[in-house]
């Protein structure tokens, strides 16, 4: 490039830049050389005295490009340089809508016609030492995606689900902990006193539901008196004790699908009054008894029966076909307690000027939390605001109990209620007149203190069962429970008539 050509030293600082990023005598800078004399449109020529390519006027090494005057830039070394051309992007070829992707089937490595295998579970130990309440199962991250819950109620650790005594195959190591009658002997309960004369039970017609006492291996389960095939645990009872860690299974859990509802219908269920009424779940699955106790509102329209009987059977990992029975059971007795429980103890003119009736009762309080027997007896007032869940929740506190022990307590004071309420409304107490409650009624209040000789009838008492006693006290509750669904079914017969 002359001295004559402008801009020759802004060309020369580029041409030095470009030789310090290449360095000198390479063939990218030459490259590049050759590229910045193409954009200043000098063609090729030599830069402080260095020669990049014959000069413009040898015609050999500047061949014409077709339909041009200007010869094409070629590199020191001969190489012709063509002149770049701006990118553009091809034109995208129609393509054919996509055809649905079949669902493809769960297959296994052996059998890709068959579902794969469950997740595995595992034990929470190795050991049949007894593991620490709390014990972490897997990593926090993936705490929520596995339970011990199905396998700890199998072992019978709570009341909820217990071996069942008819299931028993009579060895010694299917006996319970600590000894006792529940796995070695079997109980009759048609022989028990007071229990003849009850007509025997329907067994529901269908495959679907299961037969209730029925258990393979057992008398009467059509199993010819075989060994019961145990999937869970040992057959033994480990209530108030901690089970062992090879029994306790580690499971992945099952992932509840709840019901969502609109704000109008939870406002519009908000307003329906309250009205509540005992349940008694009693069903035998396999070699278990699972016995159940709630408070289930008579006036809900959003949770059926059927819905919570599913979320039921997920959380136990029992399967679907019990869901059936189970809401069976939960529409009979709101059904047969409903009549009663929709009877209004005050009047709008009492609760609005806040008068209370004196209908003093007395409850029987007899409940069983786990080894403990908790028995007392109560004075209740009908028309007190009192719910049996705030009293219940108090008692618990004064004795130490357990928090599992208030819903069993409000169960039963629940279940006291409905009986009381159903004889008050057979002897037309609960609006007669003053004259018919002096005659009739509870004796007036005299005073604060009760009399000594009452004294020891009222109180709470707290015993420590052992399983024999244990064995007593069910065979005595389910002996109870039958009377009281004898007499429920007798006062749903005759429409509650008034004596």
């Amino acid at each position: 490039m002359s001295a004559s050509t402008p801009n020759a030293n802004h060309l020369q600082q580029q041409i030095n830049v470009l030789r310090t990023q290449y360095g000198d005598n390479s063939e990218g800078l030459r490259d590049a050389v050759a590229q910045l004399l193409q954009r200043e449109g000098l063609g090729q020529t030599a830069v402080g005295g260095s020669s990049y390519g014959a000069t413009p006027s040898t015609p050999a090494a500047a061949p014409l490009q077709a339909g041009a005057s200007t010869p094409l830039p070629s590199s020191r070394s001969g190489r012709i340089i063509k002149p770049s051309k701006p990118f553009t992007t091809p034109a995208a070829t129609p393509r054919p809508p996509p055809y649905p992707v079949p669902q493809q089937r769960p297959s296994s490595s052996l059998n890709p016609n068959r579902a794969p295998a469950p997740p595995p579970r595992l034990p929470l130990s190795t050991s049949a030492a007894p593991v620490p309440p709390l014990t972490a199962i897997t990593d926090a991250r993936y705490q929520a995606q596995y339970t011990t819950y199905p396998a700890r109620m199998r072992l019978g650790t709570s009341s909820l689900m217990q071996p069942n005594a008819l299931a028993a195959s009579g060895k010694g190591d299917n006996t319970p902990a600590g000894g006792g009658k529940r796995a070695r002997a079997s109980v009759n309960y048609a022989e028990l006193e007071g229990l003849g004369g009850e007509a025997p039970q329907e067994e529901p017609k269908g495959g679907l539901v299961p037969k209730r006492g029925l258990v393979p291996g057992t008398p009467g389960g059509g199993g010819g008196g075989g060994e019961v095939k145990q999937a869970w645990g040992d057959g033994k009872s480990y209530l108030g004790v901690l089970p062992p860690g090879n029994m306790v299974i580690v499971q992945q859990a099952i992932k509840t699908k709840h019901q969502v509802f609109s704000e109008e219908l939870l406002e519009a269920q908000a307003e329906r009054p309250d009205n509540f009424v005992p349940i008694q779940i009693d069903l035998d699955v396999d070699t278990f008894k699972i016995r159940d106790a709630f408070v289930w509102n008579a006036n809900e329209k959003l949770i059926s029966p059927a819905e919570f009987a599913r979320v039921f059977c997920d959380d136990l990992d029992l399967p679907q076909a019990f869901a059936s029975e189970i809401a069976g059971q939960i529409e009979t007795q709101v059904k047969e307690q409903s009549s009663v429980a929709e009877v209004a103890i005050r009047t709008a003119e009492e609760i609005a000027e806040d008068v209370e009736k004196d209908l003093r009762v007395v409850l029987n309080l007899d409940v069983q939390i786990g080894t403990l027997h908790l028995t007392d007896r109560i004075e209740w007032d009908l028309s007190s605001s009192l719910t049996p869940e705030l009293f219940a929740s108090v008692l618990v506190r004064d004795l130490s109990l357990s928090s599992s022990a208030a819903p069993l307590i409000a169960h039963a004071l629940h279940e006291e209620l409905m009986r009381v309420k159903k004889n008050c409304l057979e002897m037309g107490l609960l609006y007669a007149d003053e004259q018919t409650l002096k005659r009739r009624g509870a004796r007036p209040l005299e005073g604060a203190w009760r009399e000594w000789n009452e004294t020891l009838g009222f109180g709470p008492r707290v015993e420590v069962l052992s399983l024999d006693e244990m064995d007593r006290v069910e065979a005595e509750r389910e002996r109870a429970q039958r009377r009281a669904k004898r007499d429920r079914l007798t006062g749903s017969r005759t429409g509650g008539r008034r004596r």
